[in-house]
């Protein structure tokens, strides 16, 4: 087959850590893939990795209207915010009303929606009751089942992913920031990070997310809003103790001291620490029975593989300390 025989996918948000790395195994797996950069810069980023860039630099949708003449098939939304999506997704319904042309649209939400819980297990047969989710991804819950709404104009797909890892994820630098600058130092006083000592989190691997939505186009006409009762797969690896992996990956990365958790600050004083202390325990039975889909890539058993690195190209400071170990 052809790549011209192929979909193509548009990618909002593909200079991102979660969205280029889900573009480069989508082009690998023989997809014509758009990516929507913000500059000439962003752009060149997107070339590199044959990814086509649609430059756009305004806040309005209207780069959106290239889907018909370009025939894209499939939209991936990975922009995060409670106001983009919406939009994009009201374009993309209005460009149907009015031409005629439809596309699938993948929603990359979150599995925080499920709410605080650090005992019972979660599926996407469970929805968070109101007060449940924290003020961070509030807004989300309504969000998805907005989308779900436009089923007969726009057929959706929800994915939820865990906690993102690999390679140089932003997410890893809420553990592992104090600590890698106190190997740097040599400094083995005792860490205090605003994390709950009962903190459950549950991960995936980027990569394994990125071929995660690989299987999501392929099956998409099965298990999209307008076929299917429940368009939402939750897509996490493991599920685990965040300080017990704190503490192991800090004396991994050479630190000595000790690290204290001292429990999350409310939402008023930081909406994003308070959110990131979501326990959550998933089960990722389905989204592998009904793609075909497994995760291959271990962060529990794993830890100084992936965090040694990570600190390493975060940091230059890091990296002689990293290399004369």
């Amino acid at each position: 087959m052809s790549t011209t025989d192929n979909k193509k996918v548009l990618l909002i948000g593909a200079t991102g850590f979660i969205g280029h790395e889900a573009a480069i195994i989508l082009r690998q797996q023989n997809f014509i893939v758009y990516g929507l950069a913000r500059s000439t810069e962003k752009a060149q980023l997107l070339l590199k990795d044959e990814i086509i860039p649609i430059l756009h630099t305004t806040s309005d949708m209207n780069y959106l209207d290239s889907i018909v003449t370009l025939n894209i098939t499939h939209v991936i939304d990975l922009s995060g915010t409670p106001t983009s999506t919406p939009q994009i997704a009201q374009k993309l319904v209005a460009i149907k009303t009015s031409t005629g042309y439809q596309v699938g649209f993948i929603y990359i939400s979150g599995a925080w929606v499920h709410g605080n819980d650090n005992v019972n297990t979660v599926d996407e047969h469970h929805f968070a009751k109101d007060g449940q989710v924290k003020p961070l991804v509030s807004w989300r819950p309504a969000l998805e089942q907005q989308l779900l709404s436009y089923k007969d104009d726009l057929p959706t797909i929800i994915v939820r992913p865990g906690l993102l890892y690999g390679k140089n994820s932003p997410i890893l630098a809420v553990f592992f920031s104090q600590v890698v600058q106190a190997v740097i130092k040599n400094d083995s006083t005792d860490i205090n990070l605003p994390i709950n000592k009962d903190l459950v989190t549950s991960w995936i691997h980027v990569t394994d997310l990125g071929r995660f939505l690989t299987k999501v186009i392929q099956k998409f006409e099965l298990y999209n809003s307008s076929t299917f009762d429940l368009p939402i797969f939750d897509v996490t690896h493991e599920s685990f103790s965040a300080p017990e992996f704190v503490t192991q990956s800090a004396k991994d990365l050479g630190f000595k001291g000790n690290i204290n958790f001292l429990g999350e600050p409310t939402a008023e004083e930081n909406i994003f620490l308070n959110g990131f202390n979501t326990s959550i325990i998933v089960n990722n039975k389905r989204a592998r029975a009904l793609l075909d889909w497994e995760p291959t890539l271990d962060l529990k058993h794993h830890t100084d593989f992936y965090i040694k690195p990570w600190a390493a190209a975060n940091n230059k400071e890091y990296i002689e300390y990293y290399l004369a170990q």
